[in-house]
């Protein structure tokens, strides 16, 4: 039998809590930054909250709050308090926007938050500033991805220096710039040198990891990062290499929420149905993969086997 163990030790809950941005990047799909999604009120995402921490029974699980951009909805620290009450682990992505007290505060209910740098919107200067003051107090609980934004070549690169410098945890964080990623056609491909700049920065954080082609982004941090380090097995992802008619255990061990719907696995293998009526539903252990792909981490992390 094939079989690929799980990678983390608790199942993950990925909350896609809103779809509002501050930013609208030039190469971020347009449905993650919507400026028609308004916040809701606190007691809104606490029912939500309290409809998940009840499906999972007991288990100890993980939350991992993202966007849109999280820090835009005016109760999330009142609702970070209220899941780290619940003694769940959490941790949130972020663009780095708010003040660095924001984020001070915020990491009292955190485990780690991880913020990405936009080459588009921000300060340099103003930025690793926030994020040496972060580091300073929290050390590893922050983490850094770095979008490897075409034309912000030089900017990458000292940005890179710079944080290796201040022992600022980062990891370069691939821009796709394919019309299937940002709905829009752009006739834009990564030059050899910064290919090479890119691989640099990866193989000094991540154990080796490579761009493969320049040309074809498409989840190739995603694959990359965790092509060592599955199991001692050597059962690599990849777009054409599927877990097809694997047997695999997304549906109870990644878990999305996605426009208040509920979801098995963030590839949507199982659609649970809208979050409100789910107070009796039971999770599913496992699902044969029907080949779609996995879009995430958790995804990949999960445990799979072919008994066929």
């Amino acid at each position: 039998m094939k079989h690929i163990k799980p990678l983390n030790e608790l199942p993950e809950v990925n909350w896609k809590i809103n779809r509002y941005c501050n930013y609208a990047c030039s190469y971020c799909a347009p449905n993650q930054h919507l400026l028609s999604d308004t916040p809701k009120d606190f007691s809104f995402y606490r029912k939500q909250f309290d409809v998940i921490h009840n499906l999972m029974k007991g288990r100890p699980y993980k939350v991992s709050l993202d966007g849109g951009e999280p820090t835009q909805i005016p109760d999330l620290l009142l609702l970070c308090e209220y899941i780290y009450s619940k003694g769940v682990q959490l941790n949130i992505s972020s663009n780095g926007s708010k003040p660095v007290e924001y984020y001070e505060e915020l990491l009292q209910y955190c485990t780690y938050v991880t913020f990405s740098l936009h080459f588009e919107y921000i300060k340099l200067k103003p930025f690793l500033k926030k994020m040496a003051r972060l580091h300073k107090r929290f050390k590893n609980r922050i983490l850094v991805t770095i979008m490897t934004e075409i034309g912000y070549e030089r900017e990458f690169e000292k940005t890179c220096e710079l944080f290796k410098k201040y022992g600022i945890n980062f990891i370069p964080s691939l821009v796709e710039y394919s019309e299937y990623a940002t709905g829009k056609k752009q006739n834009l491909f990564y030059s050899e040198e910064f290919t090479n700049i890119i691989n640099r920065y990866f193989s000094s954080n991540h154990n080796n990891d490579i761009v493969v082609d320049g040309k074809e982004t498409h989840c190739l941090e995603l694959k990359d990062r965790l092509r060592n380090k599955k199991s001692e097995d050597t059962y690599s992802w990849s777009s054409e290499n599927s877990f097809k008619g694997w047997k695999c255990k997304a549906p109870s061990y990644s878990i999305g929420i996605k426009d208040n719907k509920l979801i098995g696995g963030n590839c949507g293998i199982v659609e649970y149905g809208e979050l409100e009526n789910l107070s009796s539903t039971e999770l599913v252990e496992y699902i044969e993969c029907d080949g779609r792909i996995c879009q995430c981490t958790a995804d990949l992390r999960a445990e799979k086997w072919d008994d066929s």
